[in-house]
């Protein structure tokens, strides 16, 4: 028997129109299977984050992200999932390839005290580069109690990232999707764009 609550279609431009906007609130709200929100933040400081607010509760969300700002190296994107820093609680496997240089970027294995690790490095021409084109990201997160994971994609200047987490605590539930951090090397702002879906 099939269970129509299941859907596993991705991000469409009908999901984009349909979607609710949760920008400039601080109201959480839930995503049903197979809807849809759109959340912006501008201006965000790298030292404070951009706190997504929406509930989460045992399931899978799919969740594609723009972010634009100053062209600094060795952006490294965090998210503290329910808002709330837990230390090494988290196995964290990175991989990324800067193409510019044609070298690997420091890859990251083992217990992190954040969630995602993507990893993009700018070179000296694209910082010098007003048209500079923004960074993106799909992010893939399970949020089961007992099985918490999380599956990144990332691109920046023609670079990628991968990256893929398991939150070892297998007690504490996943109910808020979290703050979203880009760690940099001097403080800066930038601009946030995501579309998120609840795929189970």
């Amino acid at each position: 028997m099939i269970d129509n609550r299941i859907t596993f279609t991705s991000v469409n431009l009908n999901d984009i129109r349909d979607a609710v906007h949760i920008t400039n609130t601080s109201k959480y709200i839930s995503l049903e299977v197979g809807h849809c929100a759109w959340y912006e933040a501008h201006n965000v400081p790298t030292n404070s984050g951009a706190r997504v607010p929406i509930n989460v509760t045992q399931g899978v969300y799919d969740a594609l992200m723009v972010v634009n700002g100053p062209a600094v190296p060795n952006w490294i994107f965090n998210l503290n999932p329910n808002n709330h820093y837990y230390g090494n609680v988290y196995t964290v496997t990175s991989l990324a390839y800067d193409p510019s240089s044609g070298q690997r970027l420091l890859p990251i294995f083992g217990k992190m005290h954040f969630i995602g690790c993507g990893r993009a490095r700018f070179s000296n021409s694209a910082v010098k580069n007003s048209n500079y084109p923004p960074i993106t990201a799909r992010l893939l997160i399970t949020t089961y109690t007992n099985k918490k994971q999380f599956l990144m994609e990332l691109a920046a200047n023609g670079g990628i990232s991968l990256s893929s987490t398991i939150w070892n605590d297998v007690r504490t539930p996943w109910t808020k999707f979290g703050t979203i951090w880009f760690s940099v090397s001097r403080v800066t702002r930038f601009n946030i764009i995501m579309f998120i879906k609840r795929l189970m």
